[in-house]
């Protein structure tokens, strides 16, 4: 019923963002994945943890004259790149950016590990422990390669971008001219989207799954919890499109 309920959010006259932790993939990758669902949307209606780091790094003052390393997919180095920012392959370097890498190695830890007693400063993309993959099977995230490079320098990322911080949201909001009491945040996890929501002040939306139906978040509760994304559309019209 995705589509369906796309559809009739649109005719409310609600503008639909994706906010997303993935880090593997250009902000034009997702688009294109979301395409191959029938779903149209504009790149600049995306907001992932790649391209967010990206930002995160440009708006730095002076960073053009900064080295960046960057440990994850070439989707996370090419919105950094996008950015007009300096990578390099191995140190020394100013920033760490670590993302998610099917490929990473022994190897990657000890360049990391190089890099950050180099003096770099360390950037997470983001600390999801595991994600549900094909079959259902769970996979290791972004926090795998994260904390095997904390582990081995015994030092903590300086900055983590991604959900629940508010980075991605933020920077949304400020971008399309939203207040947090406009935005509607709808999500499957308690611990990423709805205290995301939480920190920025936002609306909550759980849909709860058989992956996440389970998950408790000390002091973090959603504002409406559905079980069908059908659903959402009477949350929104019984709580929402008058004030938006």
């Amino acid at each position: 019923g995705m589509l369906n309920v796309i559809d009739e959010i649109s005719k409310m006259g609600l503008e639909i963002f994706y906010v997303t932790n993935n880090s593997a993939k250009s902000r034009e990758e997702i688009a294109s994945k979301l395409v191959g669902f029938s779903i149209n949307v504009d790149v600049d209606h995306i907001y992932s943890s790649s391209c967010a780091t990206a930002v995160y790094l440009a708006d730095l003052p002076g960073i053009t004259q900064k080295r960046i390393l960057a440990i994850g997919s070439d989707g996370l180095k090419n919105e950094i790149r996008n950015q007009g920012l300096c990578l390099v392959e191995e140190p020394p370097c100013d920033f760490l950016v670590v993302g998610y890498d099917v490929n990473f190695s022994y190897e990657k830890i000890c360049i990391g590990l190089d890099a950050i007693l180099g003096g770099a400063r360390f950037v997470a993309c983001n600390l999801v422990a595991n994600y549900p993959g094909e079959g259902k099977k769970l996979k290791p995230g972004c926090s795998a390669m994260v904390s095997a490079i904390e582990a081995a320098s015994q030092k903590k990322p300086d900055v983590v971008i991604g959900k629940p911080n508010v980075h991605m949201i933020e920077r949304l909001a400020i971008k399309h001219s939203l207040k947090p009491d406009e935005i509607v945040m709808v999500g499957d996890s308690v611990e990423y989207d709805i205290a995301m929501a939480k920190h920025f002040g936002c609306h909550s939306v759980f849909l709860n799954n058989e992956h996440c139906s389970g998950e408790k978040v000390e002091n973090i509760t959603p504002e409406f919890t559905i079980n069908d994304l059908a659903m959402l559309i009477q949350v929104i019209e019984g709580n929402f499109k008058c004030t938006m």
